[in-house]
């Protein structure tokens, strides 16, 4: 799914911004992004994918999907790119920490204002509350991912207008995985063969 804005899943923090596909109209190729997962672990799947650092695919799904090979497709600018896959396997654990916080405490305080008559100035003292900020602690529930089983991996290809590619993520285990860039032409009745994509020029 596309998103406006993500909080990078693994770990890096900060905020992703979208990729901007072409419509339909525009000059494209087809992009498809597969995953395939040789092991498992924890209760939960958390898979993110860039293309030039711009947000195409976050999800967060059960671990037992990983099973079966999933893919999602969308619509790229022609031109070199690099796409990158990233995966976390692993489960959501709390725990009890102290943080510190500011509170408004209130405290009785005297002031001096003009009492009396414009013939008998005088002045005069009133109690008042006011308040002032006080760092104090307390105990919170926090939440936080584990992670079990993390990779990623990048490629960079070329995509042509009108052709297709596939880009093939296998993760074995926790910092083994690879990706893998290829074209998918068209045969007959229907059918189609996947070539290794041409390298591209290295990015500047």
């Amino acid at each position: 799914m596309l998103v406006a804005c993500t909080v990078v899943l693994l770990g890096a923090g900060g905020c992703v911004l979208p990729y901007r596909p072409p419509s339909a109209d525009e000059p494209h190729a087809v992009l498809k992004i597969r995953r395939s997962y040789s092991e498992s672990a924890g209760a939960l799947l958390r898979e993110s994918a860039t293309v030039d650092e711009r947000s195409v695919l976050v999800q967060e799904v059960d671990s037992q999907l990983a099973a079966a090979s999933r893919t999602d497709a969308l619509l790229v600018h022609p031109g070199p790119a690099t796409v990158k896959l990233s995966s976390a396997f692993g489960s959501y654990s709390s725990r009890q920490v102290e943080e510190t916080y500011t509170e408004q405490v209130p405290y009785r305080a005297t002031e001096s204002y003009s009492c009396g008559s414009y013939r008998s100035y005088r002045t005069c003292t009133r109690s008042v509350t006011r308040y002032r900020s006080e760092l104090k602690q307390r105990w919170v529930t926090q939440t936080e991912f584990v992670p079990l089983g993390v990779c990623s991996s990048a490629v960079r290809f070329a995509p042509q207008v009108g052709r297709a590619y596939l880009i093939q993520y296998d993760y074995r285990a926790s910092g083994s995985c690879s990706v893998r860039c290829l074209e998918q032409r068209a045969e007959a009745a229907g059918t189609f063969t996947n070539q290794p994509c041409p390298v591209p020029p290295a990015a500047k």
